[in-house]
């Protein structure tokens, strides 16, 4: 059988704060720091969710981010995924 790959990337790979220059260093090496895709009807959805920490140094980018993910979770609900997965490098629900 095949084994799959998918890369997420980090503040190790585009800073805590990330920035235009950094997270197109990211996707030279290694591709979108954010996508989707399906596997046995479920819908995946892996986000550059170190934007999620700190938006500054990248805002424009974080906002198209944001509305891409809007879109795919209703694309996802409209072609009837099983279950919907969202992959990010830090933890959704950190309280420091």
């Amino acid at each position: 059988p095949l084994t799959f790959l998918i890369l997420q990337c980090g503040n190790h790979d585009v800073g805590n704060r990330p920035t235009p220059t950094s997270i197109q260093r990211y996707k030279d090496a290694f591709g979108d720091e954010y996508l989707a895709f399906w596997v046995n009807g479920t819908y995946n959805i892996v986000l550059n969710n170190v934007l999620f920490v700190d938006p500054s140094g990248a805002r424009e980018i974080f906002d198209k981010q944001l509305v891409w993910l809007e879109d795919r979770l209703k694309y996802a609900q409209e072609h009837d995924a099983k279950m919907i997965f969202v992959f990010g490098h830090h933890p959704w629900f950190l309280v420091s």
